[in-house]
């Protein structure tokens, strides 16, 4: 019984890293050497809006996205820097809330509350942020608006 525990445990521990390697190795490929391609993207790709807002939450010393809603609109906070544009109504808001979900769904966030408004930088997070930030050369004192296409 022990023997087929720790079979289970090395095993899980391999699909792990391989997990890891995965994230790593599509957002080296997927992050837009051409943002303008209109091939359709694989379901294993994240977005370059997801990316970046992942890397801004990692390279914040609190590891935080905070997802707030209020009668003034959807904020969607990493840092210093708020991502929704407050004029651009719900497509805005849906482009950022659906950033968080991507983040969310793929394991590279979780939910730090019940009400899903503080979302915390996993560990393959902050792995998939340091590709991230090397893949776009990302200067955090500068607004993330630099690093992301017009949708």
């Amino acid at each position: 019984n022990r023997v087929f525990q720790n079979q289970m445990n090395n095993s899980s521990i391999g699909c792990m890293k391989g997990q890891v390697v995965n994230k790593i190795a599509f957002v080296s490929e997927e992050i837009c050497d051409d943002e303008t391609s209109n091939d359709s993207k694989s379901q294993s790709s994240i977005s370059t809006d997801a990316a970046v807002l992942l890397a801004y939450a990692a390279n914040d010393e609190s590891g935080q996205i905070i997802m707030v809603s209020t009668l003034g609109g959807l904020s969607v906070c990493a840092g210093k820097w708020n991502f929704v544009d407050a004029n651009g109504g719900a497509r805005e808001n849906a482009r950022w809330s659906g950033a968080v979900d991507e983040l969310e769904n793929y394991g590279l966030i979780e939910a730090g509350s019940y009400k899903r408004q503080v979302f915390l930088v996993t560990h393959i997070g902050y792995q998939v942020a340091d590709e991230v930030k090397k893949k776009l050369e990302i200067d955090f004192n500068n607004s993330p608006d630099q690093y992301l296409a017009e949708n």
